[in-house]
């Protein structure tokens, strides 16, 4: 051994396997392994899992994450309305999501890290899995007679005799064949009511007649006795109210499954990222970042498009007579879920084997081999002042306890600086509340395409997600390509942004004229015939045991809409076959004018709405589109604004407050907005009850508000941070003025005493 130099021992151990060691010894006792040679089947094992690999599949991972949860608020109105659950309710199921992310990214980033972060990345991908599993439970343990067959009368007036109304109405075709009723029926009236039904039902003539209809409804009526006459298999009933049932409140099932999803995909970021980093030359790392961003935002408009698949079928495959168009629909909410689940087993299979180290290129292997020299020789530089205290041959005073105070004071001490600082703040409030919009829009955006237009739900999700989410991720990028084009600093960007946000803000203010005017609604916000008070039941339906609740809706050729035909008061069905192109109609309707019948199913609809929905989506996209602008500046002035050891924890703060104060509260306060514009209610279950039918003005006018209320003050915050700026421009050059002035001064002063 040279005691200048290295020495270098090397032994080669020729063994079956093949496999050489080299030894390093240098003089400092250091043994180091540089290279191990693995057998040609482990070498051809390895060639498959490079980085390249490892980035396909994070990216798959991780647009499943975003399509999942896109394709929730896509079926959520129709979770909604296949269970019942309230808007309000409702509205935790996307929320959870964003609860079980918050709860484990920290966890997950500082144990995973420590660990095999590939197999850290499979167990958050199993708990998605299992999430997607609870999602999709509530559909089959459900009981199978929900959705309960049979008769399709159930709908119907159900009358056991005719009343004083019914009576009254009909007393002149009563007396033009013949016949005498008294106003109260006892059971033995029914039966002669039924010996008259046989009779008429010899005479065909007469039974086409308006009052052999009625009495043959009467007369059916009767023979079915007290039995339960079975509901339409195409019109959803009520579940049993069971509130301390899980099986009756699937909403806990779908929250427990977000939750689970939400903290499964939260490894994908700090795991997946680092793990890159970790294998990537520096230079190229922007690439590999730029086409994991580019294509996991393709994820949300996925998640809407599978969203608008699965609403045209029907949730338990069979339609029958159903048609996507009809009121009674309802999507296979459960397809989406079942659909990504599939997906992300097939993907984790082989993801599994990933091994916790790739083997590195020779450019990334000098790279770390540059940054281990310049850490070594930092870590190995002497003191400068020979401090006793730091001496690692002395012992350490410092206690854990202070440890942890001195972290704490340290957080506290950060804290303090990232939110006193006026252009942080201003930044922070304005993702807030850019958050609460886009969360809020996203998740009810559909919901109110379709109710406020009357619009298929297939075609509000193509809406949403074809138009609206790629406009508003074009403008992200896009705004970001304008701040580099232009090399803006702080201030340019800060009046970029107030000009950004005005611009989208008055483009929502525009919103609020393109509402659909009201349909009559008879019995909501119009008297039935005759009547001269507003109220659902009334005297030509008071007899027929409507229940409270049912929704199927009818238009009369008056165009007036109903309810359902028993609060139409509708006794009869016309069948027609799928064949002949017409929907199903009802007659014999006592709250219906002869000439307004027969009625047909679904709601009235006015012509000039289809106008005005393509205007709505124009101006809508455009401005989500334009505050999107913000984005990219807003996290400019935010980094400039920090010191660079303040960045990373102000980063992770404001991705935590927009998520608390964002992303989790902005669809149940959406929710109970949209509510608050609820004309009629399905039946209550423990005080709590999902709206079926919206006041189309105030759904109209309480929606866009509450995006208008969000985009006004993003707005806001940006024109206070621009006063600020303004406001700290103007005191220092007052400051730079007072100090020349004062240097002015001096100089006279010196000069002065100079002549003197």
């Amino acid at each position: 051994m040279e005691e200048d130099g290295t020495a270098v021992l090397e032994s080669a151990v020729e063994e079956d396997t093949n496999t050489s060691v080299t030894v390093t010894a240098t003089v400092t006792g250091e043994v180091e392994t540089d290279k191990l040679e693995d057998s040609p089947e482990s070498t051809r094992s390895q060639s498959w899992f490079t980085v390249n690999i490892f980035l396909f599949f994070l990216t798959s991972f991780q647009l499943l994450n975003l399509l999942t949860l896109t394709y929730t608020d896509s079926v959520l109105n129709f979770i909604a309305k296949r269970f019942q659950i309230p808007n309000i309710m409702a509205s935790f199921i996307p929320s959870s999501y964003q609860i079980g992310s918050v709860v484990a990214i920290i966890p997950v980033s500082y144990f995973g890290a420590k660990w095999h972060r590939p197999r850290a990345i499979c167990i958050g991908v199993m708990m998605m899995i299992l999430g997607l599993g609870f999602c999709v439970l509530p559909h089959f343990i459900l009981p199978n007679d929900w959705l309960r067959g049979g008769s399709e009368s159930s709908l119907l007036c159900q009358r056991r005799g005719i009343s004083p109304f019914l009576y009254k109405r009909y007393q002149d075709q009563f007396a033009e064949h013949n016949i005498t009723l008294p106003r109260n029926f006892t059971k033995g009236t029914l039966a002669r009511l039924d010996d008259v039904y046989i009779n008429y039902r010899k005479r065909p003539r007469m039974y086409e007649s308006w009052v052999a209809g009625i009495i043959d409804s009467i007369a059916a009526n009767y023979h079915s006795g007290d039995k339960l006459i079975s509901a339409s298999l195409t019109t959803p009933t009520d579940l049993p109210c069971n509130p301390n049932s899980t099986t009756y409140n699937p909403s806990l099932l779908l929250i427990l499954g977000h939750i689970f999803i939400g903290a499964g995909a939260s490894p994908l970021w700090p795991l997946g990222v680092s793990y890159l980093d970790d294998h990537v030359v520096s230079r190229k790392m922007p690439l590999y970042l730029g086409v994991f961003i580019a294509t996991t935002l393709t994820g949300p408009v996925a998640g809407f498009l599978l969203g608008s698949l699965s609403s045209v079928i029907y949730v338990t495959i069979n339609a029958h007579d159903l048609t996507p168009s009809d009121p009674a629909w309802i999507g296979a909410w459960w397809l989406g879920y079942v659909i990504a689940g599939v997906l992300l087993i097939v993907l984790l299979i082989p993801f599994y084997f990933f091994p916790e180290q790739l083997e590195l290129s020779e450019e990334k292997r000098k790279e770390q081999e540059a940054q281990l020299s310049v850490m070594r020789s930092v870590d190995t530089k002497p003191d400068e002042g020979g401090d006793a205290e730091n001496s690692p041959l002395l012992p350490s005073t410092v206690t854990t306890s202070d440890r942890i105070w001195d972290t704490l004071s340290d957080v506290g001490a950060t804290i303090t600086r990232v939110l006193t600082s006026p252009l942080v703040l201003c930044c922070f409030l304005a993702y807030i509340f850019l958050s609460n919009l886009l969360s809020g829009v996203s998740t009810f955006g559909s919901t109110f395409l379709q109710r406020e237009y009357n619009v298929m739900r297939m075609t509000s999700d193509m809406l949403i997600g074809g138009v609206c989410v790629p406009l508003a991720i074009a403008g992200t990028f896009l705004g970001g390509y304008i701040m580099k084009r232009h090399d803006f600093g702080t201030n340019q960007s800060l009046l970029f942004n107030v000009v950004m946000s005005t611009t989208g803000t008055i483009l929502l203010f525009l919103l609020f004229p393109l509402g659909c005017k009201p349909i009559a609604m008879a019995g909501l916000n119009q008297p039935y015939m005759g009547d001269s008070n507003t109220n659902l039941t009334s005297a030509c339906n008071a007899d027929c045991s409507c229940k409270d609740g049912d929704l199927d809706l009818l238009c009369s050729e008056d165009n007036i809409t109903y309810v359902s035909p028993c609060y139409a008061g509708c006794m009869t069905r016309l069948q027609h076959s799928k064949d002949d192109g017409v929907k199903e109609q009802y007659v014999h309707c006592s709250c219906v004018a002869d000439s307004a019948q027969p009625l047909g199913v679904g709601p009235c609809s006015t012509a000039y709405c289809a106008g005005l929905l393509a205007g709505a989506i124009i101006v809508a996209s455009l401005s989500i589109f334009i505050l999107c602008f913000c984005q990219a500046p807003t996290y400019s002035m935010l980094l400039r604004e920090l010191r660079a050891e303040d960045k990373p924890f102000a980063i992770g703060l404001l991705t935590f407050l927009s998520r608390i104060l964002g992303f989790i509260p902005a669809p149940i306060w959406f929710g109970l907005v949209i509510d608050s514009s609820c004309i009629y209610w399905g039946p209550k279950c423990d005080g709590k009850a999902y709206c079926k039918l919206y006041n189309s003005r105030g759904l109209h006018l309480n929606f866009v508000g509450a995006c208008t209320a969000c985009s006004f003050s993003y707005a806001v915050v940006f024109a206070v941070g621009a006063a600020f700026i303004v406001y700290r421009i103007h005191a220092q050059k007052a400051k730079t003025a007072t100090a020349s002035s004062d240097m002015i001064r001096e100089r006279l002063a010196r000069m002065r005493s100079f002549t003197r």
